[in-house]
């Protein structure tokens, strides 16, 4: 027996992906633009470390003074940490995390670091650490720098480590690995490394290190975007250290970042480009038709092509919403789509289990979004519906009246 979809329901299922995707959206953020990325706020944290107890190192204090003085006079609130305890680094990323809000975030850290089981700590200063199993719990991880950048949701972060110089715990462990592990970089974000992963960097013979000296030059070069300031890095510490040490780099920037901007100022974005950027996300909109997808619109595009026809569509939904009127004819679709986004969101009724939607990978935030928004379609719904059953019963009293 075949099953064939008809219009009301090939409508229905276009509604519902448009929404989840619109969902989406919301949830992990939309794509910046090159205005958003240079003209907003820059923080940065940058810790430099040297004096241990063990193989003290010469110069992360003294890169850490000059990536901070650099910053600064390229527009950047800089915290900075020098000889920092397990304790002060924590608390150095919070407040980081805190005055993360929107516009570029970035991570400096000079000193040393290693890799256990994949995973990669910064070493504090006070770090009394005599076994590989105890570097989790006496270092600082990493991922909490990226944990903080990932919830204030910036259009750009930018994590430095220069911290693969050579492990100082390695008879202790096991496993002796050298250098720091790959990460990979969220979604617009860069994650540079002095050297390549598992190999080790110099910590220099000069004022900085090798890499410090070269990306301090680079980041000072008018219109450099930020991938080629560390690929210039990379060829300069190559030649260097002899093809010894080689930066490396993973990335997913999303749009163009410039340390220090053009003289000319940031290239404007590429206007057709942009246009069927906002096109595409217009056709989601129009595809979900409700009102808080207009208004969504309305939040990223005030001025855009279709600014005009999304006010009057949330100006029409709020008239219907305030008089009560109900749907004529057949029964309104948003009463079948509620239903499926309950589903999506919370699962259905006939039975305990995973929802629905995240079997189908939708975030946790976006399927209570769902949620809600199917609840309250479903609340406006039985209200028409209430209204309706009293009109049908007032024509059925004024037909016997006659």
């Amino acid at each position: 027996m075949s099953c064939r979809l008809t219009d009301p329901m090939v409508a229905l299922v276009q509604r519902v992906a448009a929404t989840c995707m619109l969902l989406l959206l919301w949830t992990i953020g939309w794509p910046a633009d090159a205005a958003t990325l240079n003209d907003g706020p820059r923080v940065a944290l940058v810790i430099g470390n040297a004096g241990y107890r063990t193989m003290p190192l010469t110069n992360p204090v003294n890169d850490a003074r000059a990536v901070a003085d650099a910053l600064q006079r390229l527009g950047f609130k800089v915290i900075r940490r020098e000889n920092a305890s397990q304790q002060q680094m924590h608390d150095a990323v919070r407040e980081f995390g805190d005055a993360l809000k929107g516009g570029v975030g970035l991570f400096y850290f000079a000193g040393h670091g290693v890799q256990v089981k994949g995973s990669n700590f910064l070493i504090p200063v006070d770090a009394a650490i005599e076994r590989e199993d105890e570097v989790p719990y006496k270092a600082f991880d990493v991922g909490l720098v990226l944990a903080k950048m990932e919830t204030a949701k910036n259009p750009l972060n930018i994590v430095i480590l220069d911290a693969c110089r050579n492990n100082p715990f390695a008879r202790g462990s096991r496993s002796a690995t050298r250098g720091l592990a790959q990460i990979d970089a969220p979604t617009g974000s860069i994650v540079a490394f002095a050297t390549a992963p598992g190999a080790e960097a110099a910590d220099g013979s000069g004022a900085n290190g090798l890499y410090t000296s070269h990306l301090l030059q680079h980041m000072a070069t008018p219109g450099l975007k930020v991938e080629d300031v560390f690929k210039r890095t990379r060829v300069a510490v190559k030649q260097s250290s002899n093809g010894k040490q080689i930066p490396w780099e993973s990335t997913s920037l999303e749009g163009d970042f410039y340390f220090k901007p053009p003289s000319g100022g940031v290239p404007a974005a590429n206007a057709p480009a942009a246009a069927s950027a906002e096109a595409e996300v217009w056709s989601l909109v129009s595809q979900s038709d409700t009102p808080s997808a207009y208004r969504a619109y309305l939040e990223r595009y005030p001025a855009g092509a279709h600014a005009e026809e999304a006010k009057k569509r949330v100006a029409a939904a709020a008239s219907v919403a305030s008089d009560g009127r109900a749907c004529n004819g057949p029964p309104c679709p948003g009463v079948a789509l509620d239903q499926r986004l309950l589903v999506l969101g919370r699962g259905s009724a006939d039975g305990p289990g995973q929802p629905r939607g995240a079997q189908l990978g939708i975030p946790g935030r976006a399927r209570h979004a769902l949620c809600a928004s199917a609840q309250s379609g479903s609340r406006a719904a039985r209200h028409r519906r209430g209204k309706s059953r009293r009109a049908r019963r007032r024509r059925n009293l004024c037909h016997l009246a006659r």
